[in-house]
């Protein structure tokens, strides 16, 4: 549907098998991305350079299809066009045909050939901003969407703004906590309020910033300390502060799965609860005892 509308996304096509997803990257041309349909997480979502590394890429995703809870992925993939540069999501509330923008949020990735998110920060100010809620907009309208919360991804590319996928639902991880702080808008409330028939709040009540980092381990192995800890004590500008405990077996990241612990932090604005990540994570370290390679 977006294809048709004119909305600008990555070509991508479906496969069902590993044969039919070679086929697919063939004929789409390498580099490219190999991304489950179902799922969450980041989970199985990998770039891939040569048939070697899409054979070896699928075959760990089937292999690995739990998503916890019981909830497993189905065989389905897609083959995907690499869209190249920062990774945003715009936040909205559709409601009575009006799309309400709740604010941009940026976010910071490591792992490659993984993609996992190791950070946020909302509201970010855009100098493109009306050109991505525009493109975000004309996707939601091509899909028809009419009601309830969206969050969709967008990859900032050098040809502009690229959907890379919508979600019919709210944003996750520690954004509704982080959209709370800086806008106070309680967007779990809000939607569950439409849900009931009421109309929702969505005019912003206070205007400050929110940032969060999480942390991965570089290598396979067992956590043996996290240190720097004492220093966020007492703060007040600490919205939340959490580690796995010592002692734990922690992985180099794959998925978003495979964080250590999060701390998110509260400012005047996005830039400067930014920058007090990027302090506060140059304050932490983490120990941990490297796995031996068998």
């Amino acid at each position: 549907m977006c294809v048709q509308s004119g909305v600008p996304v990555p070509r991508s096509l479906l496969a069902g098998s590993v044969e039919e997803a070679c086929r697919h990257a063939h004929s789409m041309g390498y580099p490219c991305i190999l991304k489950p349909c179902d799922g969450a997480m980041s989970i199985g979502v990998v770039f891939v350079n040569n048939e070697r590394e899409l054979r070896q890429a699928y075959d760990s995703y089937v292999n690995n299809r739990d998503f916890g809870r019981n909830l497993y992925g189905s065989m389905d993939v897609l083959i995907e066009e690499y869209a190249a540069g920062p990774l945003v999501s715009v936040e909205m509330v559709t409601y009575r045909g009006q799309d309400h923008l709740i604010g941009i949020t940026d976010r910071r990735l490591v792992g490659f050939p993984y993609f996992v998110e190791t950070g946020a920060s909302f509201p970010v100010r855009l100098s493109i901003e009306a050109e991505i809620v525009q493109v975000v907009r004309r996707g939601l309208h091509a899909l028809g969407v009419d009601f309830g919360p969206t969050h969709t991804e967008v990859a900032l590319t050098p040809e502009g703004p690229k959907i890379i996928e919508f979600n019919p639902r709210m944003v996750g991880g520690p954004v509704p906590e982080m959209i709370k702080y800086a806008t106070g808008i309680d967007l779990p409330r809000e939607v569950l309020r439409m849900h009931m028939g009421e109309a929702p709040e969505l005019t912003p009540s206070v205007s400050r910033g929110a940032a969060s980092r999480e942390f991965c381990s570089p290598v396979d192995g067992r956590l043996i300390e996290v240190t720097g800890l004492k220093e966020l004590e007492g703060r007040a500008d600490i919205l939340r502060s959490h580690f796995i405990a010592a002692g734990r077996e922690v992985s180099f990241p794959r998925s978003n799965f495979d964080w250590i612990g999060r701390v998110m932090v509260g400012g005047d604005d996005a830039e400067q609860a930014e920058q007090k990540c990027s302090e506060i994570q140059n304050t932490i370290g983490l120990h941990i005892a490297a796995r031996p390679i068998s």
